[in-house]
Protein backbone atom coordinates (compact mmCIF):
# COMPACT_ATOMS: atom_id res chain seq x y z
CA UNK A 1 0.00 0.00 0.00
CA UNK A 2 1.03 3.66 -0.78
CA UNK A 3 0.14 6.05 2.38
CA UNK A 4 1.10 9.26 3.75
CA UNK A 5 -0.76 10.73 7.12
CA UNK A 6 -2.89 7.95 7.90
CA UNK A 7 -2.40 6.98 11.67
CA UNK A 8 -6.10 7.15 11.87
CA UNK A 9 -6.87 4.39 9.61
CA UNK A 10 -3.82 2.31 8.85
CA UNK A 11 -3.72 0.27 12.10
CA UNK A 12 -7.33 -1.22 10.83
CA UNK A 13 -6.47 -1.64 7.44
CA UNK A 14 -3.17 -3.46 8.83
CA UNK A 15 -4.78 -5.91 11.50
CA UNK A 16 -7.61 -6.93 9.11
CA UNK A 17 -4.93 -7.86 6.14
CA UNK A 18 -2.91 -9.18 8.27
CA UNK A 19 -3.63 -12.97 8.61
CA UNK A 20 -4.10 -13.82 5.02
CA UNK A 21 -0.50 -12.01 3.34
CA UNK A 22 2.93 -13.37 4.21
CA UNK A 23 4.66 -9.97 3.88
CA UNK A 24 3.31 -6.26 3.77
CA UNK A 25 4.92 -3.69 2.09
CA UNK A 26 4.36 -0.17 2.75
CA UNK A 27 5.36 2.61 0.61
CA UNK A 28 5.47 5.99 2.52
CA UNK A 29 5.23 9.49 0.72
CA UNK A 30 5.80 11.31 3.74
CA UNK A 31 4.20 10.94 6.24
CA UNK A 32 4.66 13.51 9.16
CA UNK A 33 2.10 11.42 11.91
CA UNK A 34 2.85 7.99 13.49
CA UNK A 35 1.53 6.21 10.10
CA UNK A 36 5.28 4.79 9.86
CA UNK A 37 5.74 3.60 13.48
CA UNK A 38 2.30 2.05 13.41
CA UNK A 39 3.05 0.04 9.96
CA UNK A 40 6.19 -1.21 11.54
CA UNK A 41 4.74 -2.27 14.53
CA UNK A 42 2.90 -4.96 12.14
CA UNK A 43 6.11 -5.89 11.20
CA UNK A 44 5.62 -4.05 7.24
CA UNK A 45 8.51 -3.36 5.24
CA UNK A 46 8.55 0.48 4.59
CA UNK A 47 9.98 2.46 1.33
CA UNK A 48 10.39 6.01 1.64
CA UNK A 49 8.94 7.24 -1.67
CA UNK A 50 9.00 11.18 -2.43
CA UNK A 51 6.16 12.39 -3.46
CA UNK A 52 5.66 12.97 -7.65
CA UNK A 53 2.03 13.42 -8.03
CA UNK A 54 2.35 9.96 -9.56
CA UNK A 55 -0.20 7.16 -7.72
CA UNK A 56 0.97 4.73 -10.27
CA UNK A 57 4.95 5.43 -9.47
CA UNK A 58 4.35 4.58 -6.55
CA UNK A 59 2.04 1.87 -6.23
CA UNK A 60 5.34 0.24 -8.72
CA UNK A 61 7.78 1.32 -5.72
CA UNK A 62 5.90 -1.22 -3.76
CA UNK A 63 5.81 -4.29 -6.49
CA UNK A 64 9.39 -3.22 -6.70
CA UNK A 65 10.21 -4.32 -2.84
CA UNK A 66 7.23 -7.16 -2.69
CA UNK A 67 9.16 -10.42 -3.44
CA UNK A 68 5.70 -12.73 -3.09
CA UNK A 69 4.50 -14.40 -5.88
CA UNK A 70 0.84 -13.01 -5.58
CA UNK A 71 0.50 -9.19 -5.23
CA UNK A 72 -2.91 -7.47 -3.23
CA UNK A 73 -3.07 -3.78 -3.36
CA UNK A 74 -5.13 -1.92 -0.23
CA UNK A 75 -5.64 1.33 0.88
CA UNK A 76 -5.01 2.99 4.47
CA UNK A 77 -9.06 3.55 4.57
CA UNK A 78 -9.84 -0.13 3.18
CA UNK A 79 -10.70 -2.78 5.56
CA UNK A 80 -10.19 -6.65 3.88
CA UNK A 81 -12.93 -8.86 5.07
CA UNK A 82 -12.38 -12.39 6.37
CA UNK A 83 -14.46 -13.74 3.50
CA UNK A 84 -12.14 -12.05 1.27
CA UNK A 85 -8.99 -12.99 2.95
CA UNK A 86 -10.15 -16.74 2.37
CA UNK A 87 -10.84 -16.80 -1.51
CA UNK A 88 -7.31 -15.45 -2.02
CA UNK A 89 -5.56 -17.74 -0.08
CA UNK A 90 -7.55 -20.34 -2.18
CA UNK A 91 -7.02 -18.42 -5.34
CA UNK A 92 -3.37 -18.78 -5.17
CA UNK A 93 -3.38 -22.52 -6.32
CA UNK A 94 -5.43 -22.02 -9.38
CA UNK A 95 -2.74 -21.96 -12.15
CA UNK A 96 -4.89 -20.32 -15.04
CA UNK A 97 -5.71 -17.65 -12.94
CA UNK A 98 -3.87 -14.15 -13.51
CA UNK A 99 -5.85 -12.03 -10.77
CA UNK A 100 -9.20 -11.17 -8.92
CA UNK A 101 -11.86 -8.22 -9.00
CA UNK A 102 -12.54 -7.80 -5.28
CA UNK A 103 -16.26 -6.25 -4.47
CA UNK A 104 -15.38 -2.72 -2.46
CA UNK A 105 -18.06 -0.99 -0.63
CA UNK A 106 -18.09 2.27 -0.36
CA UNK A 107 -19.34 3.97 2.90
CA UNK A 108 -19.39 7.24 4.82
CA UNK A 109 -21.35 10.42 4.94
CA UNK A 110 -19.91 11.77 1.23
CA UNK A 111 -19.66 7.88 -0.40
CA UNK A 112 -21.42 7.17 -3.68
CA UNK A 113 -23.05 4.06 -1.53
CA UNK A 114 -22.25 1.31 -4.38
CA UNK A 115 -20.16 -1.66 -4.49
CA UNK A 116 -17.62 -1.82 -7.44
CA UNK A 117 -15.35 -3.83 -8.53
CA UNK A 118 -12.00 -3.33 -8.50
CA UNK A 119 -9.01 -5.46 -9.67
CA UNK A 120 -6.94 -5.57 -6.86
CA UNK A 121 -5.16 -8.86 -6.92
CA UNK A 122 -2.58 -10.64 -9.52
CA UNK A 123 0.47 -12.51 -10.11
CA UNK A 124 3.42 -10.75 -9.47
CA UNK A 125 5.17 -10.26 -13.32
CA UNK A 126 7.60 -7.91 -14.37
CA UNK A 127 5.34 -7.22 -17.29
CA UNK A 128 2.26 -6.26 -15.26
CA UNK A 129 2.60 -2.69 -13.80
CA UNK A 130 0.31 0.09 -12.70
CA UNK A 131 -0.58 3.17 -14.95
CA UNK A 132 -1.63 6.87 -15.02
CA UNK A 133 -1.05 9.26 -12.50
CA UNK A 134 -4.55 9.47 -10.43
CA UNK A 135 -7.07 6.77 -10.58
CA UNK A 136 -3.84 3.92 -12.01
CA UNK A 137 -4.73 1.09 -13.52
CA UNK A 138 -3.68 -2.90 -13.46
CA UNK A 139 -6.05 -4.06 -15.76
CA UNK A 140 -4.08 -2.79 -19.31
CA UNK A 141 -1.46 -4.69 -18.80
CA UNK A 142 -3.28 -7.53 -17.26
CA UNK A 143 -6.00 -7.56 -19.80
CA UNK A 144 -3.23 -7.94 -22.82
CA UNK A 145 -1.41 -10.80 -21.04
CA UNK A 146 -4.81 -12.87 -20.23
CA UNK A 147 -5.65 -12.75 -23.61
CA UNK A 148 -2.05 -13.77 -25.22
CA UNK A 149 -1.54 -16.77 -22.78
CA UNK A 150 -5.37 -17.89 -22.27
CA UNK A 151 -5.81 -16.89 -18.54
CA UNK A 152 -8.64 -15.87 -16.85
CA UNK A 153 -9.78 -13.04 -13.67
CA UNK A 154 -11.64 -14.13 -11.09
CA UNK A 155 -14.19 -12.09 -9.00
CA UNK A 156 -14.52 -13.34 -5.05
CA UNK A 157 -18.08 -12.53 -3.31
CA UNK A 158 -15.65 -10.83 -0.19
CA UNK A 159 -15.68 -7.44 -0.15
CA UNK A 160 -13.02 -4.70 0.65
CA UNK A 161 -15.03 -1.86 2.77
CA UNK A 162 -13.79 1.79 1.76
CA UNK A 163 -14.60 4.67 4.26
CA UNK A 164 -12.08 7.40 2.14
CA UNK A 165 -15.08 9.60 0.19
CA UNK A 166 -16.57 10.79 3.36
CA UNK A 167 -17.04 14.17 3.23
CA UNK A 168 -14.61 15.11 6.33
CA UNK A 169 -11.39 13.00 4.62
CA UNK A 170 -11.85 14.80 1.03
CA UNK A 171 -12.32 18.13 2.98
CA UNK A 172 -9.18 17.55 5.47
CA UNK A 173 -7.20 15.97 2.55
CA UNK A 174 -7.78 18.59 -0.06
CA UNK A 175 -8.27 15.54 -2.18
CA UNK A 176 -10.24 17.54 -4.98
CA UNK A 177 -7.58 20.26 -5.56
CA UNK A 178 -4.69 17.67 -5.70
CA UNK A 179 -7.08 15.52 -8.01
CA UNK A 180 -7.58 18.14 -10.56
CA UNK A 181 -3.44 18.88 -10.30
CA UNK A 182 -2.94 15.71 -11.28
CA UNK A 183 -5.18 15.27 -14.15
CA UNK A 184 -3.82 18.20 -15.80
CA UNK A 185 -0.19 16.36 -15.90
CA UNK A 186 -1.77 12.85 -16.55
CA UNK A 187 -3.63 14.67 -19.42
CA UNK A 188 -0.05 16.32 -20.49
CA UNK A 189 1.45 13.14 -20.99
CA UNK A 190 -1.42 11.11 -22.65
CA UNK A 191 -3.80 13.72 -24.29
CA UNK A 192 -5.73 11.26 -26.26
CA UNK A 193 -5.56 8.50 -23.69
CA UNK A 194 -9.37 7.29 -23.53
CA UNK A 195 -9.95 6.89 -20.02
CA UNK A 196 -7.80 9.79 -18.90
CA UNK A 197 -9.98 11.86 -21.19
CA UNK A 198 -13.22 10.01 -19.36
CA UNK A 199 -12.04 10.15 -15.82
CA UNK A 200 -10.90 13.77 -16.05
CA UNK A 201 -14.25 14.98 -18.28
CA UNK A 202 -16.27 13.16 -15.38
CA UNK A 203 -14.40 15.11 -12.33
CA UNK A 204 -15.41 18.37 -13.77
CA UNK A 205 -18.70 17.68 -15.00
CA UNK A 206 -20.81 18.60 -11.89
CA UNK A 207 -19.21 22.29 -11.58
CA UNK A 208 -21.40 24.55 -13.87
CA UNK A 209 -18.04 26.69 -14.30
CA UNK A 210 -16.13 23.68 -15.73
CA UNK A 211 -18.73 21.69 -17.42
CA UNK A 212 -17.60 23.15 -21.35
CA UNK A 213 -14.76 21.92 -20.76
CA UNK A 214 -15.80 18.23 -19.33
CA UNK A 215 -18.17 18.24 -22.31
CA UNK A 216 -15.13 18.65 -24.62
CA UNK A 217 -12.91 16.07 -23.04
CA UNK A 218 -15.59 13.26 -22.77
CA UNK A 219 -16.14 13.93 -26.61
CA UNK A 220 -12.31 13.35 -27.18
CA UNK A 221 -12.34 10.29 -25.67
CA UNK A 222 -15.65 8.78 -27.79
CA UNK A 223 -13.99 10.24 -30.89
CA UNK A 224 -10.93 7.79 -29.75
CA UNK A 225 -13.07 4.97 -28.49
CA UNK A 226 -14.54 5.38 -31.79
CA UNK A 227 -11.14 4.49 -34.02
CA UNK A 228 -10.53 1.60 -31.66
CA UNK A 229 -11.83 -2.40 -33.26
CA UNK A 230 -15.49 -3.03 -31.59
CA UNK A 231 -14.10 -5.86 -29.45
CA UNK A 232 -11.40 -3.56 -28.02
CA UNK A 233 -13.73 -0.71 -27.40
CA UNK A 234 -16.10 -3.39 -25.53
CA UNK A 235 -13.24 -4.67 -23.47
CA UNK A 236 -12.41 -1.31 -21.76
CA UNK A 237 -14.84 -1.42 -18.96
CA UNK A 238 -15.65 2.30 -19.16
CA UNK A 239 -17.03 2.77 -22.52
CA UNK A 240 -20.42 2.26 -21.78
CA UNK A 241 -20.39 5.36 -19.35
CA UNK A 242 -18.34 7.85 -21.59
CA UNK A 243 -21.41 7.21 -24.08
CA UNK A 244 -23.89 7.81 -20.95
CA UNK A 245 -22.04 10.73 -19.18
CA UNK A 246 -21.49 12.70 -22.49
CA UNK A 247 -25.30 11.70 -23.95
CA UNK A 248 -26.54 13.06 -20.33
CA UNK A 249 -24.86 16.58 -20.90
CA UNK A 250 -25.49 16.76 -24.47
CA UNK A 251 -29.27 16.35 -23.39
CA UNK A 252 -28.49 19.17 -20.71
CA UNK A 253 -27.44 21.15 -23.81
CA UNK A 254 -30.72 20.29 -25.71
CA UNK A 255 -28.56 18.23 -27.94
CA UNK A 256 -31.08 15.12 -28.26
CA UNK A 257 -30.06 14.40 -31.53
CA UNK A 258 -26.33 14.13 -30.69
CA UNK A 259 -27.76 12.28 -27.12
CA UNK A 260 -29.08 9.51 -29.31
CA UNK A 261 -26.28 9.24 -31.71
CA UNK A 262 -23.71 9.04 -28.81
CA UNK A 263 -25.93 6.40 -27.11
CA UNK A 264 -26.18 4.80 -29.94
CA UNK A 265 -23.22 4.02 -30.12
CA UNK A 266 -22.54 2.79 -26.77
CA UNK A 267 -25.53 0.54 -27.08
CA UNK A 268 -23.45 -0.98 -29.60
CA UNK A 269 -19.97 -1.32 -28.59
CA UNK A 270 -19.77 -1.16 -24.92
CA UNK A 271 -20.93 -3.29 -21.91
CA UNK A 272 -24.19 -2.14 -20.92
CA UNK A 273 -24.44 -0.72 -17.97
CA UNK A 274 -27.04 1.16 -15.73
CA UNK A 275 -25.67 4.39 -16.52
CA UNK A 276 -26.19 3.59 -19.80
CA UNK A 277 -29.91 2.80 -19.70
CA UNK A 278 -30.47 5.59 -17.82
CA UNK A 279 -29.58 7.97 -20.42
CA UNK A 280 -31.49 6.67 -22.82
CA UNK A 281 -34.47 6.84 -21.21
CA UNK A 282 -33.75 10.51 -20.87
CA UNK A 283 -33.22 10.62 -24.44
CA UNK A 284 -36.30 9.00 -25.32
CA UNK A 285 -38.03 11.68 -22.59
CA UNK A 286 -36.48 14.60 -24.44
CA UNK A 287 -38.38 13.40 -27.90
CA UNK A 288 -41.52 12.05 -26.81
CA UNK A 289 -41.16 8.72 -26.38
CA UNK A 290 -42.71 7.69 -23.52
CA UNK A 291 -42.90 3.94 -24.18
CA UNK A 292 -39.15 3.88 -25.17
CA UNK A 293 -38.05 5.45 -21.80
CA UNK A 294 -40.64 3.31 -19.70
CA UNK A 295 -38.28 0.11 -20.87
CA UNK A 296 -35.22 1.72 -20.72
CA UNK A 297 -35.49 3.36 -17.30
CA UNK A 298 -36.66 -0.48 -16.61
CA UNK A 299 -33.59 -2.13 -17.60
CA UNK A 300 -31.65 0.65 -15.24
CA UNK A 301 -33.61 -0.42 -12.52
CA UNK A 302 -32.28 -4.26 -12.81
CA UNK A 303 -28.74 -2.83 -12.33
CA UNK A 304 -29.96 -1.71 -8.82
CA UNK A 305 -27.72 -3.27 -5.93
CA UNK A 306 -25.22 -5.33 -8.68
CA UNK A 307 -21.47 -4.84 -8.13
CA UNK A 308 -20.36 -2.69 -11.07
CA UNK A 309 -17.19 -2.26 -12.56
CA UNK A 310 -17.55 1.81 -13.02
CA UNK A 311 -18.96 3.28 -9.90
CA UNK A 312 -21.75 5.44 -11.40
CA UNK A 313 -23.91 6.59 -8.34
CA UNK A 314 -26.69 3.78 -7.20
CA UNK A 315 -28.84 6.55 -7.17
CA UNK A 316 -29.13 6.05 -10.80
CA UNK A 317 -30.19 2.74 -10.49
CA UNK A 318 -32.36 2.63 -7.85
CA UNK A 319 -33.25 6.07 -7.21
CA UNK A 320 -33.58 8.09 -10.35
CA UNK A 321 -34.76 4.82 -12.12
CA UNK A 322 -37.79 5.20 -10.68
CA UNK A 323 -38.18 9.08 -11.38
CA UNK A 324 -37.74 7.95 -15.13
CA UNK A 325 -40.53 5.64 -14.64
CA UNK A 326 -42.82 7.98 -13.21
CA UNK A 327 -41.92 10.61 -16.06
CA UNK A 328 -42.90 8.01 -18.44
CA UNK A 329 -45.78 6.68 -16.78
CA UNK A 330 -47.35 10.55 -16.58
CA UNK A 331 -46.57 11.34 -20.52
CA UNK A 332 -48.08 7.56 -21.52
CA UNK A 333 -51.39 8.83 -19.10
CA UNK A 334 -50.85 6.50 -16.34
CA UNK A 335 -50.47 9.18 -13.63
CA UNK A 336 -51.85 6.86 -10.76
CA UNK A 337 -49.19 4.32 -11.54
CA UNK A 338 -46.52 7.44 -12.02
CA UNK A 339 -47.57 8.44 -8.08
CA UNK A 340 -46.87 4.94 -7.13
CA UNK A 341 -43.66 4.92 -8.41
CA UNK A 342 -42.87 8.31 -7.45
CA UNK A 343 -43.86 7.50 -3.73
CA UNK A 344 -41.22 4.38 -4.08
CA UNK A 345 -38.35 7.10 -5.24
CA UNK A 346 -39.65 9.12 -2.18
CA UNK A 347 -39.22 6.29 0.33
CA UNK A 348 -35.45 5.65 -0.59
CA UNK A 349 -35.12 9.76 0.03
CA UNK A 350 -38.29 11.96 1.17
CA UNK A 351 -36.51 15.57 0.34
CA UNK A 352 -35.22 14.09 -2.79
CA UNK A 353 -35.96 17.47 -5.11
CA UNK A 354 -36.38 15.25 -8.04
CA UNK A 355 -38.67 12.50 -6.67
CA UNK A 356 -40.65 15.21 -5.35
CA UNK A 357 -40.97 17.25 -8.14
CA UNK A 358 -42.00 13.86 -9.90
CA UNK A 359 -44.61 12.97 -7.34
CA UNK A 360 -45.96 16.57 -7.47
CA UNK A 361 -46.29 16.09 -11.44
CA UNK A 362 -47.84 12.99 -11.31
CA UNK A 363 -50.04 14.21 -8.28
CA UNK A 364 -50.94 17.05 -10.89
CA UNK A 365 -51.65 14.86 -13.78
CA UNK A 366 -54.43 13.39 -11.50
CA UNK A 367 -55.92 17.18 -11.08
CA UNK A 368 -54.96 16.90 -7.65
CA UNK A 369 -53.03 20.20 -5.95
CA UNK A 370 -53.51 19.23 -2.49
CA UNK A 371 -51.39 16.45 -2.88
CA UNK A 372 -48.80 17.59 -5.33
CA UNK A 373 -48.32 20.50 -2.64
CA UNK A 374 -47.94 18.35 -0.22
CA UNK A 375 -44.60 17.05 -0.85
CA UNK A 376 -42.99 20.15 -0.61
CA UNK A 377 -44.95 20.79 2.50
CA UNK A 378 -43.84 17.32 4.44
CA UNK A 379 -40.16 18.43 3.46
CA UNK A 380 -40.39 21.60 4.97
CA UNK A 381 -42.23 20.15 7.96
CA UNK A 382 -38.48 18.25 8.27
CA UNK A 383 -36.56 21.23 7.79
CA UNK A 384 -37.90 24.41 6.86
CA UNK A 385 -34.53 25.60 5.23
CA UNK A 386 -34.87 23.12 2.44
CA UNK A 387 -34.51 25.06 -0.57
CA UNK A 388 -35.53 22.16 -3.48
CA UNK A 389 -38.49 21.70 -1.29
CA UNK A 390 -39.15 25.53 -2.13
CA UNK A 391 -38.54 25.31 -5.31
CA UNK A 392 -40.67 22.00 -6.16
CA UNK A 393 -43.63 23.94 -4.37
CA UNK A 394 -43.17 26.72 -7.01
CA UNK A 395 -43.07 24.63 -9.29
CA UNK A 396 -46.13 22.56 -8.22
CA UNK A 397 -48.51 26.11 -8.10
CA UNK A 398 -46.61 27.64 -10.96
CA UNK A 399 -48.00 24.51 -13.21
CA UNK A 400 -51.39 25.35 -11.23
CA UNK A 401 -51.34 28.84 -12.84
CA UNK A 402 -51.64 30.05 -9.19
CA UNK A 403 -48.88 32.60 -10.34
CA UNK A 404 -48.37 35.03 -7.89
CA UNK A 405 -47.87 32.52 -4.98
CA UNK A 406 -45.05 30.60 -7.23
CA UNK A 407 -43.74 33.86 -6.23
CA UNK A 408 -43.41 34.12 -2.92
CA UNK A 409 -41.78 30.46 -3.29
CA UNK A 410 -39.07 31.26 -5.87
CA UNK A 411 -37.99 33.86 -3.56
CA UNK A 412 -37.59 31.78 -0.85
CA UNK A 413 -35.89 29.23 -3.09
CA UNK A 414 -33.32 31.61 -3.92
CA UNK A 415 -32.40 32.83 -0.72
CA UNK A 416 -31.57 29.14 0.44
CA UNK A 417 -30.07 27.56 -2.74
CA UNK A 418 -26.40 27.59 -3.38
CA UNK A 419 -26.93 27.45 -7.71
CA UNK A 420 -29.96 29.94 -8.05
CA UNK A 421 -30.64 29.25 -11.35
CA UNK A 422 -33.90 27.48 -11.33
CA UNK A 423 -35.51 29.64 -8.94
CA UNK A 424 -34.08 32.62 -11.07
CA UNK A 425 -35.72 30.90 -14.13
CA UNK A 426 -38.72 30.17 -12.84
CA UNK A 427 -39.37 33.47 -10.56
CA UNK A 428 -38.94 35.11 -14.40
CA UNK A 429 -41.18 33.11 -15.81
CA UNK A 430 -43.51 34.28 -13.05
CA UNK A 431 -43.55 37.56 -13.38
CA UNK A 432 -44.01 37.28 -17.84
CA UNK A 433 -47.37 35.79 -16.73
CA UNK A 434 -48.14 38.41 -14.33
CA UNK A 435 -46.91 41.08 -17.43
CA UNK A 436 -44.31 42.20 -15.27
CA UNK A 437 -41.52 42.58 -17.71
CA UNK A 438 -39.38 44.86 -15.97
CA UNK A 439 -39.63 42.02 -12.77
CA UNK A 440 -38.93 39.46 -14.94
CA UNK A 441 -35.72 40.98 -16.65
CA UNK A 442 -34.39 41.71 -12.89
CA UNK A 443 -35.27 38.00 -12.10
CA UNK A 444 -33.33 36.68 -15.07
CA UNK A 445 -30.68 38.79 -14.80
CA UNK A 446 -29.76 36.62 -11.45
CA UNK A 447 -28.38 33.93 -13.57
CA UNK A 448 -27.22 35.56 -16.84
CA UNK A 449 -25.45 32.49 -18.46
CA UNK A 450 -27.87 29.80 -17.24
CA UNK A 451 -29.59 28.64 -20.67
CA UNK A 452 -33.07 29.06 -19.10
CA UNK A 453 -32.44 32.40 -17.89
CA UNK A 454 -30.71 33.78 -21.59
CA UNK A 455 -33.93 32.75 -23.07
CA UNK A 456 -36.18 34.58 -20.35
CA UNK A 457 -33.73 37.80 -21.09
CA UNK A 458 -34.73 37.12 -24.66
CA UNK A 459 -38.26 36.34 -24.51
CA UNK A 460 -37.91 39.65 -22.34
CA UNK A 461 -36.55 41.50 -25.10
CA UNK A 462 -39.21 40.61 -27.92
CA UNK A 463 -41.78 41.12 -25.68
CA UNK A 464 -40.47 44.99 -25.78
CA UNK A 465 -40.30 44.82 -29.10
CA UNK A 466 -36.88 44.07 -29.79
CA UNK A 467 -35.85 40.37 -30.87
CA UNK A 468 -31.72 39.11 -29.53
CA UNK A 469 -32.43 35.35 -31.11
CA UNK A 470 -29.56 35.84 -33.16
CA UNK A 471 -27.27 35.45 -30.48
CA UNK A 472 -28.93 33.04 -28.73
CA UNK A 473 -27.70 29.49 -28.35
CA UNK A 474 -29.72 26.49 -29.63
CA UNK A 475 -30.78 25.27 -26.00
CA UNK A 476 -31.75 28.80 -25.29
CA UNK A 477 -33.66 28.98 -28.30
CA UNK A 478 -35.60 26.07 -27.37
CA UNK A 479 -36.02 27.40 -23.69
CA UNK A 480 -37.59 30.29 -25.10
CA UNK A 481 -39.72 28.94 -27.65
CA UNK A 482 -41.19 27.03 -24.65
CA UNK A 483 -41.75 29.69 -22.71
CA UNK A 484 -43.49 31.81 -25.56
CA UNK A 485 -45.57 28.65 -26.29
CA UNK A 486 -46.21 28.50 -22.57
CA UNK A 487 -47.69 32.18 -22.28
CA UNK A 488 -49.87 32.07 -25.36
CA UNK A 489 -51.20 28.49 -24.24
CA UNK A 490 -51.79 30.63 -20.62
CA UNK A 491 -53.19 33.62 -22.35
CA UNK A 492 -55.46 31.52 -24.66
CA UNK A 493 -57.36 29.91 -21.44
CA UNK A 494 -57.64 33.18 -19.15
Amino acid sequence: MIVRDEQERIARCLAAAKPFVDEIVVVDTGSRDDTVAIARSFGARIVNFPWCDDFAAARNASIDAASGDWLLFLDADEVLSKGAGTELRRMLQRKRTLGAYIPLRDEGDGAPKIITLLFRAVRRRKDIRWRYRLHEQLLPDAIRIAKAEGLVFETLSGEIRHDGYCTAVMESKGKRARNDRIFEAQLADTPEDPYVLYKFGDSLRSNEATFPRAMELLQRSLTTLKQLPPADCHELTFAGEVCALLALGQLRCGNSVGAAATLDFGERNCRQTGHLAYARGQQCLSVNDAAAALQAFRACATHKNKAMLIPATARVSGLLAKVGEARALIMLGRAPEALVRAREALAADATDPDAMRAAADAALAQGDLRTAVSFAMDALAKNPDNGDAWLCGALVLFRAKLFSKSVDWCNRAATLLADKASAAALLGECWLHLQRTDAAREAFALCPTDPRCVAGLAVVEELEGSSVLTLLQHVAAAERQRMMDNLRSVSATV
